[in-house]
């Protein structure tokens, strides 16, 4: 969602509109919201940081991951409302009366469950199996095939809003993502785990998850590059190229590097930008809503710094 999502829906917002880069000056500006989402992510990935610490995620953890996407869900439902411009199949459920809609709604999400509860564990042990057919390591087939399969209709959905100029609301759905892997999904494990295994102890994780786990953590750091609410070619650029280079190297050690990497580019970005951080800060925690300090024609628009 982050080193792919995030670089590739700006990319699509080019080609959308035809946009011709010229200076790294050209960004794309987000809304004040995004304050809400930022403050959420930077909690959830201060706390992923202490799992490769501890070495596994223990019990406590999901509370506190719990807690941060109930606090965001409960700003969630504080912010302006606005109406929605929809199309394609949503139009069609948007139009229907209000009871009819509820219930196609209910009907959708349960078959979607459905789906998920009949397809993830065949799905699961064919990517073992194919990847002891083929000689891949089946860790890095799950690590990579299994959440592009799995987040790939989020993707989609966000590319489609870019593609319909709605790009902040493309970008806005991403992050947000993000921000529901890093609370709602890593709480989930230990609990489904205990559930499953009869036990209290927590997830166990080896060395090398502990290491995928700082790297996942570091990058997700690094997403503080839009703490300034505006999103650069240059930066889109780096996130796409620094992810995408992990494909070609599976060594534990480049991997660390990688995530080193992150930490020292994340540093470098917060130590340029940390006085925007108060401001952060104050719109998550406000008791009101966050002003949205969008400009009209907001879907469609990328600005020079010294026009937003």
């Amino acid at each position: 969602m982050l080193g792919i999502g995030w670089s590739f829906a700006f990319f699509a917002f080019i080609a959308r509109n035809k946009w011709l880069v010229r200076s790294p000056q050209h960004v794309l500006t987000l809304p004040r919201t995004i304050n809400l989402e930022l403050a959420a992510m930077s909690a959830a990935t201060l706390i992923a940081f202490i799992i490769p610490v501890v070495g596994n995620i223990n019990l406590i953890m999901p509370a506190v991951l719990l807690t941060i996407f109930a606090w965001y869900l409960f700003r969630l439902s504080h912010q302006a409302v606005e109406a929605p411009d929809v199309g394609g199949p949503a139009a069609v459920v948007t139009d229907l009366p209000a009871v009819r809609r509820r219930i196609v709604i209910v009907l959708l999400f349960a078959y979607a469950g459905l789906a998920i509860v009949l397809s993830a564990e065949p799905f699961a042990d064919g990517l073992i199996e194919l990847g002891e057919h083929l000689g891949i390591d089946e860790f890095l087939l799950v690590q990579w095939l299994a959440p592009l399969a799995s987040e790939s209709p989020e993707f989609l959905a966000a590319l489609y809003l870019v593609w319909r100029s709605a790009v902040r609301h493309g970008m806005t759905a991403l992050i947000s993502s993000k921000v529901n892997q890093f609370t709602l999904l890593i709480a989930s494990l230990p609990i489904a785990f205990a559930i499953s295994g009869g036990t209290l102890d927590g997830l166990p994780m080896d060395s090398r998850q502990e290491g995928e786990v700082f790297l996942t953590a570091a990058q997700s750091m690094l997403g503080g590059i839009i703490l300034d609410r505006r999103f650069t070619i240059l930066e889109a650029v780096a996130l796409a190229a620094l992810f995408l280079a992990q494909f070609l190297f599976t060594d534990n050690d480049i991997r660390l590097g990688f995530a080193i990497t992150y930490n020292v580019l994340a540093g470098a970005m917060l130590t340029r930008r940390y006085q925007l951080i108060p401001a952060v800060l104050a719109d998550a925690f406000s008791r009101g809503s966050i002003p949205s300090d969008e400009p009209q024609n907001a879907g469609s628009q990328a600005a020079d710094p010294q026009q937003a």
